[in-house]
């Protein structure tokens, strides 16, 4: 009996870390894409570049530090995840991408077993399901009285393409003649 309410307790445990939506989205579909955050986030490594900002002389070199302990971070954090990845024949068929600047990651295609297996590592603190919005396109109107996307005509060398790259400042800040180059 002891033994059967620990198993219990672990798997309530590594489901936890699961988001409900992600578990709907399973009960329907054989995989989900999803986002895995870990333990901690950046915030050692933001924290290191925080302490030793005053040792650079100048803004280059400290960007080039931040972003290296970032990447570090990134790669210290999802070492596990990425092993058990790489060794389970059912993640074959997902696409894995990192960022290191907030040190999740995105796990596309993945199914119920691997979701459970990342679950049991330590350094997992959630998985959830990404974020999506959906953007409405930009209009104007134009001379014609007809409703324009600027992503129309925006090519083309007319009186709409360059309504909109002035409403912009693409032309205001010299930009054709750096892509003239």
């Amino acid at each position: 009996m002891v033994k059967f309410t620990f198993i219990a307790a672990f798997a309530a445990l590594t489901t936890a870390k699961i988001a409900p939506s992600v578990h709907r989205h399973l009960e329907s579909n054989d995989a989900a894409d999803v986002v895995i955050e870990f333990q901690g986030g950046n915030q050692r490594a933001l924290e290191t570049a925080r302490l030793e900002r005053a040792s650079f002389k100048d803004r280059g070199s400290g960007i080039a530090h931040v972003r290296s302990l970032l990447e570090s971070n990134m790669e210290t954090s999802q070492r596990a995840a990425v092993e058990l990845l790489s060794s389970q024949p059912e993640a074959f068929t997902t696409r894995v991408e990192s960022f290191y600047i907030n040190g999740n990651m995105h796990v596309y295609g993945a199914n119920r077993l691997v979701l459970g297996e990342l679950a049991k590592l330590d350094n997992v603190a959630h998985i959830r399901q990404p974020l999506t919005a959906q953007l409405s396109p930009v209009t104007f109107e134009d001379d014609d009285g007809s409703s324009v996307g600027i992503p129309q005509g925006w090519g083309e060398n007319n009186l709409t393409s360059t309504r909109a790259a002035n409403e912009w400042g693409v032309n205001l800040i010299g930009t054709p003649a750096v892509w003239a180059k």
